[in-house]
């Protein structure tokens, strides 16, 4: 197995190189900018800023911060919340202010949480993690990586558990417990099977390499290194120039010194191809190393002092200092204590070198926080006066909108009050005018009753009844009816 996998490696690594060219932004970035104010910009923005993270962050930057800023007129929070995730990675890839990324990113995170959107709330609590581990601050990023990692699974995000999985074994690699590392990328590495993303097998792979070769179990490491021999991708140069560099180093540490010299000198041609000059050093040093171990100690010289002139020239002062270390043993164990005291003296320079510059950067690095915690004292106090302000106004318009709403109220009570009374009136003359009608009605029906009383019939009838009594000479009945019947020709006349 581990001969066919030799096979595979020597064969992938004579792929003839082609570099692909970054589609042209620039005018894309124009036709974006002339879209309507709407959520759509927004989006364009924000999209557009995180495709030019890759070539240029501090355009990347501009169009993130054009995109927060319309965002923030349109009142449109996943807008709002998106452009300052885009902003706190560009702040992590240009490297030099990781508390902006962290500011960005947790007022993303607080968007995010309000809106109730539980997936850009895992990836903003995971680039934090990223943050905080850039920043050296491991147990911040475990806490973020945790957190992400139960929102995660919670909604089944498998996508960001790969992430999740890989990040973790990477910090725990950084922080040298090795059986952590092997644990999260075995989780990954299980997950993506699962999913069946091969796309990522390669990365999965190389990352178990990297950390069996730091526990020294160089035949497990070469099987995962051939494992993501088979899943690198074509054109991608820089994948392959890690992993030859690996497969070189792994056969350094194992003395097979040929295939070692072999790997390193693939890794620097592909580096020079690409143009990475801080790779191109570790190769040369590799070749070095190999060819010194071999006793060719006259050309392992040259590629020691290539590796150091190099580094020169990127002025990086750590690899320059590591490199004349090795330089001055070197020269020691050929006993040449001339060459050996020469890079003695140069590596103490450096290390002062180094102390200044990270004196300076400490004191840089104050200055900037005291700058930082002035200025943002300042925007405290400016939000807080227009915070008062704001308080005033809120006061002034409840107190009017409260006397409108008073006025009104009373207006309309009075208003109402008024048709009442109107109709109360109305109602009153309504019933006095029936009153009267009902007088008129019952005089009119008393004059019809008296009248209908006194008809000629009913006269006649009467006078006829008194004549008898008269007839009979009963005088006090005649008396009686008489006086009857003259009360009731009066009491009809009257009427």
């Amino acid at each position: 197995m581990k001969f066919l996998l030799g096979i595979i490696i020597v064969l992938g690594l004579f792929i003839k190189p082609i570099i692909a060219v970054p589609v042209n932004l620039d005018s894309l970035k124009t036709e974006v900018r002339k879209l309507p104010n709407d959520t759509l910009k927004v989006i364009e923005l924000a999209k557009l800023s995180k495709r030019f993270s890759k070539y240029r962050v501090d355009t990347s930057i501009i169009l993130g911060l054009e995109a927060l800023e319309l965002s923030r007129k349109l009142a449109y929070q996943y807008g709002e919340a998106y452009s300052l995730l885009i902003l706190g990675v560009d702040h992590l890839n240009s490297g030099e202010n990781y508390n902006k990324s962290i500011e960005y990113l947790k007022a993303a995170y607080q968007i995010f949480n309000i809106i109730n959107n539980k997936a850009y709330k895992a990836r903003t609590l995971n680039i934090l993690g990223e943050v905080y581990r850039e920043k050296g601050n491991y147990d911040k990023a475990i806490e973020n990586y945790t957190i992400s990692l139960d929102v995660s699974r919670k909604i089944q995000d498998t996508v960001m558990l790969s992430a999740l999985y890989n990040n973790i074994g990477l910090l725990y690699f950084e922080i040298f417990q090795y059986d952590k590392s092997v644990k999260f990328h075995n989780l990954n590495l299980e997950l993506l099977k699962k999913m069946r993303n091969e796309g990522d097998f390669f990365n999965c792979f190389m990352n178990l390499g990297l950390v069996y070769t730091k526990m020294k179990d160089y035949e497990r490491a070469l099987d995962y290194f051939g494992q993501a021999l088979i899943h690198l991708k074509e054109n991608n140069f820089y994948d392959k120039l890690l992993l030859v560099h690996n497969l070189g180093l792994v056969y350094e540490k194992l003395e097979k010194y040929k295939l070692a010299f072999r790997y390193y000198n693939d890794a620097v041609n592909l580096a020079k191809t690409i143009g990475n000059k801080n790779k191109l050093i570790h190769s040369y040093l590799g070749i070095g190393n190999v060819l010194i171990a071999q006793g060719d100690f006259l050309e392992g010289e040259v590629y020691l002092l290539r590796s150091y002139e190099l580094a020169v020239e990127i002025e990086d002062l750590s690899k320059q200092k590591r490199l004349v270390n090795n330089l001055r043993i070197f020269y020691k164990n050929r006993e040449n204590y001339k060459e050996s005291l020469k890079y003695l003296e140069i590596y103490d320079d450096l290390e002062d070198s180094i102390f200044n510059m990270e004196y300076l950067k400490q004191v840089t690095l104050l200055e900037q926080r005291f700058e930082a915690e002035k200025k943002q004292q300042q925007i405290e106090l400016q939000e807080a006066e227009i915070e008062q302000q704001n308080t005033v106004k809120r006061a002034l318009l409840g107190g009017l909108i409260a006397l409108i709403i008073v006025v009104v109220v009373v207006s309309y009570a009075y208003i109402i009050k008024r048709k009442a009374n109107v109709k109360i009136k109305k109602q009153k003359n309504e019933i006095e005018q029936q009153s009267e009608h009902l007088k008129e009605s019952n005089v009119i029906l008393q004059q019809q009753a008296l009248s209908a009383q006194m008809n000629p019939h009913f006269i006649f009838n009467t006078l006829n009844s008194i004549q008898c009594f008269i007839y009979e000479n009963n005088k006090e009945a005649s008396n009686k009816y008489l006086t009857r019947f003259s009360k009731l020709m009066r009491l009809t006349l009257d009427n």
